[in-house]
């Protein structure tokens, strides 16, 4: 890889020029907007100068559009809800530190089954131990990954009534514990009785399934 001299004229005009480029790609609106508007504070320049305000460039807009169609067709309800928790965080982290609070001490980034997911939360994480601002250019940049670009287009696709984020984070929370608290105990009912372990085994193992169905997650509170 080659480095930019930010000292010249030349070497950050062409920095500002390939990550400009690099953000038009991405698809949400405000994504492209924010990120460019932060860009220009950064680096210095007028916002004019990278088109700040200006439409996406066509032929990549359309092109990302169709993608997310052909992905579309293949619904992941596991994706779904772990999109609903991240939006949440997106959307309203900055403003109402709390929520951020409430999933870090609810869901651990193994919580999630999403690798593209569980790495968008573990960079959420990561910028707000730090003290740096929870926002899109920050986490993007952090993953340096185009999956993970691309995940986050599509979680703020999604038009949401922010008035009642809390309460739908709260839940989508909540549902995720659910749901990984009843795949932990199918696969230990599973291993019951499938005959491969011992009768020792078995019985430590029908112990865990009672401990399991015995308490059911509960969302904590702050």
């Amino acid at each position: 890889s080659r480095t930019l001299n930010m000292d010249s004229p030349a070497g950050k005009n062409e920095l500002v020029r390939d990550l400009s480029k690099q953000i038009r790609e991405w698809i949400h609106p405000l994504m492209v907007h924010e990120s460019l508007r932060k860009l220009a504070h950064l680096t210095n320049v007028p916002e004019s100068t990278i088109g700040v305000g200006q439409d996406h460039v066509p032929n990549l807009y359309i092109k990302r559009s169709a993608n997310i169609e052909i992905q579309s067709h293949s619904v992941d309800p596991d994706r779904i809800l772990e999109f609903d928790v991240l939006r949440w965080l997106l959307l309203l982290g900055k403003i109402q530190v709390k929520l951020v609070e409430l999933a870090k001490i609810n869901l651990a980034p193994e919580a999630f089954k999403s690798s593209v997911c569980r790495a968008l939360y573990q960079a959420y994480l990561d910028c707000y131990a730090a003290g740096i601002p929870c926002d899109l250019l920050n986490i993007a940049a952090a993953l340096e990954d185009s999956d993970a670009q691309h995940a986050l287009s599509e979680i703020l696709q999604k038009r949401v009534n922010r008035e009642r984020g809390e309460m739908h984070l709260e839940e989508s929370i909540q549902k995720m514990l659910d749901r990984n608290w009843m795949e932990k105990r199918e696969q230990v009912r599973i291993k019951i009785l499938d005959g491969q372990c011992s009768d020792d085994e078995a019985m430590e193992l029908t112990k865990v399934f009672k401990e399991l169905n015995s308490n059911p997650p509960k969302l904590q509170s702050l």
